[in-house]
């Protein structure tokens, strides 16, 4: 029988330590060659909105040691506005209630049947949060205790929870250019996370002596730059614009 979950089911099966887990075993088959993973296809196209497109994404993967396929499907409108003089991707929840369009379809590669359909939303947030997780896990210093985070949008609370899964955060700073957004998320964070969040003036200010900086923007351009690195530090980006590209 196939599951039919909701964004709901999926953020109260599934935590971000345990998807680090289910993630360092997923990228230790890939790495061995027996799991498969498709480069991630984008179509695009424009529509009736002259500052948008129309973007149809997927990708796909395989881990036959967990028994399961799965693909990714979006469905979204577009939109590269400029904020503060940076140049940032937005999605326009246009579906009918404001939502956005997503689906994840896992399949068991034993028998070929759908085992579950649901909302790419929580799980992809989840998802992406603990894969850099997981590059905490094995790249920062185990003694990392101090975090500065560039951005407080919906990717950025849970970079910080699998932060805190996989060391012994102390204090944590906070950067980005909406003012109340900053404290706002400070704030709702400082209570799930149990630490201290401070919102702070500047991005460089967020990051200076920080153990781990983080990055969770939806900037086209750097928002981290080389000189800004110091000894021991980790990095901890989303995506490649993000960081200058001296400092990759």
């Amino acid at each position: 029988m196939t599951l039919i979950l909701s964004n709901d089911d999926v953020a109260k099966l599934l935590s971000v330590r345990e998807c680090i887990d289910v993630l360092d075993e997923a990228y230790v088959e890939l790495a061995e060659g027996r799991g498969v993973s498709r480069r991630r296809s984008d179509s695009l196209t424009s529509t009736e909105r002259k500052d948008a497109v129309y973007s149809l994404k997927s990708m796909d993967g395989i881990v036959p040691k967990l028994g399961v396929g799965a693909v990714r499907i979006n469905s979204d409108i577009v939109t590269w506005p400029e904020e503060g003089g940076v140049s940032r991707r937005v999605k326009i929840p246009s579906a009918p209630n404001g939502r956005y369009v997503g689906l994840v379809l896992l399949f068991s590669t034993i028998t070929g049947e759908p085992l579950a359909i649901f909302p790419d939303g929580i799980m992809q947030r989840i998802r992406v949060g603990s894969a850099n997780g997981l590059g905490i896990r094995y790249l920062a210093r185990e003694d990392a205790s101090s975090i500065g985070i560039l951005g407080s949008g919906w990717q950025a609370g849970t970079q910080l929870m699998a932060a805190c899964a996989v060391r012994a955060i102390k204090t944590i700073r906070c950067f980005s250019p909406n003012k109340d957004n900053r404290e706002k998320f400070s704030r709702q964070m400082s209570e799930t996370l149990g630490i201290e969040v401070v919102p702070v003036g500047s991005a460089e200010e967020a990051v200076k002596h920080a153990d781990i900086a983080m990055c969770a923007t939806n900037t086209l351009e750097p928002v981290f730059f080389e000189r800004w690195i110091e000894p021991g530090m980790h990095l901890s980006p989303i995506k490649r614009p993000e960081l200058e590209p001296a400092a990759i």
